[in-house]
């Protein structure tokens, strides 16, 4: 049929036009005021789509590998292509599903074939709620360790690259590392995505190619002297109500107890339970809940947040509320910052250093009273044993597989074991003469009564001071 003797006829409900589709037929084809379609007669499955309001598009029609379900696939606006370069595309894509291939799957795969290192590590960021700090470190490690392959298309990074990138960062091994871990993070998530192919994934064959870089544990600075000066300095701050209450609160519960920031600060009134004398975190890094017996030291502060709280007439889940939307404490710099200049102390410390801390002291200096023995003479010698490596890492919740049911006994052991090391936290406190311990677990932070007075004078009227301290803790976990 030549383009001069045209001839629209009607077909069908579906396809009720056909004749060659050139740019001519393409431009007279009018508004009908209902969608209908054109179809070509020389190329089949090629057509024009006329949409009610006049738009027209150019797509295929066909059936996979000739005899499956139709197909639709739209290539574009007539105003967009001409009539020639969308018969070529038309020619293509009919191939293709003539084929078994089906062309949106084979775009999106190509799309995503191409995104870089950088595109899954906005991705990956993208997937959970981080911190402004940990997003910062990830894009930092991108533009200076892994500068490299930043813009590269995933796909074409290979194990020998990788390999090879890694050796030569030697001189900056913990840096390097980092930024391995970084690599394998973008590769898992275009894994996830299927970007790559789970077996077409580098990093293992990279792991099986190097020796990892095994860089000695950061150590706190906070330890000995510092973390002496450190405490000193909060308390007598905190004496004289110079420091936000549920910041030095925080920090010192995070310093008992090792835990993790985001842990302590998502920690609820629901989440005690005073009958068997524990509290459980829950939103944990590595997922599982992570509890812990109350000591004396960590009861008195909690017993104080419950006294603030009431005094102050807060209604919160929290144990440390905030002001945030998230209705928790969260940020203790402004705090620790001031303690620092208080303590005249220019080492460099943050928060997860309390962490660091409480392991250390675990692993080097508490010991855990186990008993007496007599000797023939009459003289009586203490019992101690070190805490185990197992038994540290249960405290802290460093292992993702460690799981348990607390039983009496347990929480019993736990509750000697967190004592020896507040006993070593306390050790490290000395008065200003440096002759004896200001004594944490004896010292409160009612020393000064006045904030009680201003805060609420008819609550310190109907209840006494001391009544509140007894009941307020109690009332708190439970209410919630």
């Amino acid at each position: 049929m030549s383009e001069k003797s045209n001839k629209v006829i009607k077909l069908n409900r579906s396809f009720n036009r056909v004749g060659v589709i050139n740019s001519t037929t393409a431009s007279k084809l009018k508004d009908k005021n209902k969608d209908y379609y054109f179809r070509d007669t020389n190329l089949k499955g090629f057509f024009i789509r006329v949409r009610d309001g006049g738009t027209k598009t150019y797509g295929v029609r066909v059936r996979e590998l000739g005899v499956g379900k139709l197909k639709s696939i739209s290539i574009g606006s007539c105003n967009k292509y001409t009539a020639k370069a969308a018969r070529t595309k038309a020619t293509e894509l009919i191939t293709q599903i003539s084929q078994g291939i089906n062309p949106q799957l084979a775009k999106e795969k190509a799309k995503l074939e191409s995104h870089t290192i950088t595109e899954m590590l906005d991705s990956f960021i993208s997937l959970k709620d981080r911190s402004k700090r940990t997003v910062n470190d990830y894009r930092n490690k991108l533009n200076n360790v892994l500068s490299v392959f930043a813009n590269k298309p995933i796909k074409d990074i290979t194990a020998i690259e990788i390999a090879t990138w890694y050796r030569q960062g030697s001189n900056k091994p913990r840096a390097t590392d980092i930024g391995f871990s970084v690599l394998k993070n973008c590769f898992n998530q275009a894994v996830a995505l299927d970007v790559v192919d789970a077996n077409d994934n580098p990093i293992p064959k990279v792991e099986s190619l190097i020796s990892r870089y095994k860089s000695p544990p950061k150590e706190t600075t906070l330890k000995d002297d510092v973390l002496g000066d450190f405490l000193n300095a909060l308390l007598h701050l905190g004496k004289e109500n110079k420091l936000p209450d549920v910041a030095k609160d925080w920090i010192l519960f995070k310093l008992a107890t090792g835990t993790r920031s985001n842990e302590l600060s998502n920690l609820k009134w629901n989440n005690i339970d005073l009958v068997k004398g524990t509290y459980t975190f829950y939103q944990t890094k590595t997922g599982q809940p992570l509890t812990q017996a109350i000591t004396p030291l960590t009861n008195n502060i909690l017993d104080n947040r419950a006294v603030r709280q009431r005094v102050d007439g807060i209604e919160s889940d929290f144990v440390f509320n905030g002001r945030g939307q998230d209705g928790y404490f969260k940020d203790a710099r402004k705090t620790i910052a001031k303690i620092k200049q208080h303590a005249n102390t220019n080492s460099a410390f943050s928060a997860h250093d309390f962490r660091n801390a409480f392991i250390i002291l675990a692993e080097q200096k508490a010991k855990v009273l186990l008993g007496t023995t007599k000797n023939h003479d009459g003289t009586v010698h203490l019992q101690y044993e070190s805490i185990s490596t197992q038994d540290i890492k249960a405290l802290v919740n460093h292992k993702k597989d460690i799981t348990r049911r607390y039983s009496s006994a347990d929480i019993e052991k736990m509750s000697k074991q967190l004592w020896a090391i507040h006993c070593e936290i306390n050790k490290s406190i000395v008065d200003e003469d440096g002759k004896r311990y200001i004594g944490l677990f004896e010292w409160l932070w009612y020393e000064d009564e006045s904030w009680l007075n201003e805060v609420s004078k008819d609550i310190v009227e109907q209840d006494p001071l001391e009544s509140i301290r007894s009941n307020a803790l109690i009332e708190k976990t439970k209410s919630s």
